[in-house]
């Protein structure tokens, strides 16, 4: 027969499983750790006993993990299931990304974290492919060969755009440095692609632009710490 309090407890985690699935989002109470999503503490048994969470969006891929909780009055187990991230996921995350000399490209981790769609194109595919797997939580850091980041450097993508047009797309009086990144906006006129400055004519007629991507044919590093998956 359980004790008194080893039912309250079952009663407890019935409850809690019920509230959990229908409010996924619900956040740790009162400082309890959030293991996949959602924690819980039991104040009814030993004072504040952390119980192990109960993670409960359904229809994603999980890994999953038994841990044992001990507290004075009893040993408890509870499978843990953190979610992971497949190719239809939502991701929050911190990344950076830096080319073969170690100097860093991008970074998030001094400010806000990324959220972003698997396959929504703002990582390439051999990025996405190693994120595929990660489960939330993770840090983690992987090294990509010359071009599998973002394809070789591809020549015909440097090209001279008249001066004319950049009067027409922006302000006549800009002047254009090596290294400037300057946005242009698509043919539909729905989105944007930039192009880096590489040189100029002597006579200012024409401005010399590499469309490539900064890190294209190069080593890439990528760290990411997986924040939130749903």
């Amino acid at each position: 027969r359980l004790s008194l309090g080893r039912q309250a407890h079952a009663f407890f985690l019935e409850v809690v499983s019920r509230v959990a699935i229908l409010v996924p989002e619900l956040v740790a109470l009162r400082g309890g750790r959030a293991w996949g999503g959602l924690a819980f503490y039991n104040r009814g048994l030993d004072g504040a006993m952390p119980l192990a969470p109960l993670y409960a969006l359904h229809g994603r891929r999980r890994s999953c993990t038994t841990l044992g909780l001990w507290s004075p009055s009893s040993l408890f187990r509870e499978k843990i299931c953190m979610p992971v991230v497949d190719a239809s996921s939502f991701l929050t995350l911190h990344y950076r990304m830096s080319g073969p000399d170690g100097q860093e490209v991008i970074s998030t981790f001094n400010g806000q974290p990324a959220t972003l769609s698997m396959g929504g194109g703002q990582l390439s595919p051999a990025i996405e492919q190693h994120l595929l797997g990660l489960e939330e939580g993770v840090q983690s850091r992987f090294d990509l060969p010359a071009g599998d980041a973002f394809g070789p450097h591809n020549p015909e993508a440097v090209q001279w755009v008249a001066r004319s047009m950049l009067n027409e797309l922006g302000d006549p009086d800009e002047r254009y440095t090596p290294g400037d990144v300057v946005q242009f906006p698509t043919p539909d006129g729905q989105g944007q692609y930039a192009g880096a400055v590489v040189q100029s004519k002597p006579d200012g007629s024409a401005i010399l632009f590499d469309f490539n991507h900064p890190l294209a044919g190069q080593a890439v590093t990528f760290e990411v710490h997986v924040i939130g998956v749903l």
